[in-house]
């Protein structure tokens, strides 16, 4: 497949990264441009196991968008990480949990991550693909930030 007049292969084009290592998804998901993620999540040249140069995956890096002290989080916002969890677990079955359990530069999984926002949404997504018990840089599971992250929450 080829792109335009250009003559670019068209799954080169959705692999490129720029000089910090993000990919298109990446730029997307940063700039909180959630039509463009969902249009490029489409895509069946996308690789969802390319890194930043932070070590991030897309669901990292969305994940790293987020706000932990935004009390509620906007349905397109909830919308779009559906979306690009069940295009991850649909077109990359077989990778899904390497996925969520791939430790960015900092160690964290894409399940510490969402265990921090302290919201079931996130976290429930991703829970039956991560291994709960896999620890961080810090020695944190994400059962237990999840856990400590509801119980300040609600005020325990």
């Amino acid at each position: 497949h080829v792109l335009g007049d250009w003559g670019l292969p068209t799954d080169l084009l959705f692999k490129r990264r720029d000089q910090d290592g993000p990919t298109a998804l990446h730029v997307a998901i940063r700039h909180r441009r959630w039509a463009a993620v969902r249009a490029l999540a489409h895509c069946r040249w996308l690789d969802y196991q390319l890194a930043d140069a932070q070590g991030a995956l897309p669901l990292h890096a969305f994940l790293k968008t987020l706000n932990p002290y935004q009390s509620r989080l906007d349905a397109d916002t909830r919308e779009t990480f559906r979306f690009l969890t069940a295009q991850t677990t649909h077109l990359r079955l077989s990778g899904t949990a390497r996925m969520v359990n791939h430790l960015d530069h900092e160690g964290n999984s894409a399940l510490h991550l969402a265990a921090r926002l302290a919201d079931p949404y996130f976290y429930q997504l991703l829970e039956a693909w991560g291994d709960v018990h896999l620890k961080n840089a810090s020695g944190e599971s994400a059962q237990n930030l999840f856990q400590l992250y509801i119980n300040v929450l609600i005020g325990h």
